[in-house]
């Protein structure tokens, strides 16, 4: 798999971002601590993180594992991660390819509520880069009451396929043909 670092622009402020292959990024100590604290918003907490943290807060240990687990998923061309970094090179958010398989991937994502205006943007990067290395199908899975991942979905060309059920919790499936 070839996937490339590449610029992404903010909306509506047209600032310049990078949407940056994790196995093409030189994390540090405090890339650790700033996905602790994007991690540990409450919106993205509550959805992602609360049952799995056990209701104690996201730490910068969990961020490091999750570094590391993103450049192995490289390694062994398993999962594809990436993050969204601004003009500072710190994370704003990160979207990945939840497994390699090229007719039908899942795909993820959280950002920052400090970086609004960038998800639809790395989600149409990611599906251009996902087509250009053989995928043929993407798919996200949002909550019911998420309405604004739908709405990122949605502008990205994704369409809605229904209602479905993992894990006791009620999803829509959108889904794109490469």
């Amino acid at each position: 798999m070839e996937f490339k670092k590449t610029s992404i622009i903010q909306y509506p402020t047209d600032i310049d971002y990078q949407f940056v292959p994790l196995s093409d990024f030189e994390a540090d100590k405090s890339t650790a601590d700033d996905i602790a604290k994007i991690c540990n918003e409450p919106l993205i907490y509550n959805r992602l993180f609360k049952k799995v943290c056990e209701n104690e807060a996201y730490p910068a240990q969990k961020a490091t594992e999750f570094l590391k687990w993103a450049k192995t998923g490289f390694e062994d061309s398993t999962h594809f991660v990436f993050l969204i970094v601004n003009q500072s090179n710190q994370p704003a958010g990160a979207i990945d390819i939840k497994q390699n398989d090229l007719n039908s991937a899942e795909i993820g994502y959280w950002l920052s509520k400090e970086h609004t205006g960038l998800m639809t943007n790395a989600v149409i990067e990611l599906v251009k880069q996902a087509k250009e290395n053989g995928f043929k199908s993407l798919y996200g899975m949002c909550e019911i009451d998420n309405l604004k991942s739908q709405a990122v979905l949605e502008r990205a060309n994704f369409e809605n396929q229904g209602q479905c059920r993992r894990n006791d919790k009620e999803y829509f499936k959108y889904s794109i043909f490469l």
